[in-house]
């Protein structure tokens, strides 16, 4: 038995864009109404979707702060291309399960499987099909944005965070 972690299909199926950008209104404000579809996550609490979005906001306005240049030009980038926004929420939730993962499975032994990005990283793509143990060394989605998955070597079939 094992549990196929890959971050795409998890995104396609239970955070799609259109999904996310329904999470906050055109102020870049969080809608807390809008989380309902989360309920159908079986590993990370609504609550901590909730935190990441607002984390994601909240830098997004620090930013426009720290360059100097007014929260309403982040908000105009958002209204103008709410597809990165998106993207940023869902690196950050697949970080954040990852992280769960590393938490609870430290010490098994894990399958690296391949990148669902266009443009793999050369140095992962190396460890393709490689036996290694949760919690010594990198491993899939250590770095922010990398679309690798894994395959947990363990008797359990789904992921229980």
């Amino acid at each position: 038995m094992a549990i196929i972690y890959d971050p795409n299909k998890m995104i396609e199926s239970l955070l799609p864009d259109s999904r996310i950008k329904k999470l906050v209104d055109s102020d870049l404000n969080f809608k807390r109404k809008a989380l309902v579809f989360l309920k159908q996550f079986k590993y990370i609490k609504t609550s901590d979707i909730s935190q990441l979005v607002l984390m994601v906001i909240r830098d997004y306005k620090s930013n426009a702060a720290i360059s100097a240049s007014s929260t309403e030009s982040v908000i105009g980038e958002y209204a103008r291309n709410p597809k990165r926004l998106a993207q940023v929420v869902q690196n950050a939730v697949v970080w954040r399960t990852t992280q769960q993962i590393q938490k609870k499975y430290k010490g098994q032994k894990y399958r690296w499987l391949p990148s669902s990005a266009t443009e793999p990283d050369p140095l992962h793509q190396l460890r393709y099909g490689k036996i290694y143990i949760v919690g010594r060394g990198e491993m899939p989605q250590d770095r922010y944005g990398c679309k690798c998955g894994m395959e947990l070597l363990v008797d359990e079939t789904e992921l229980n965070l």
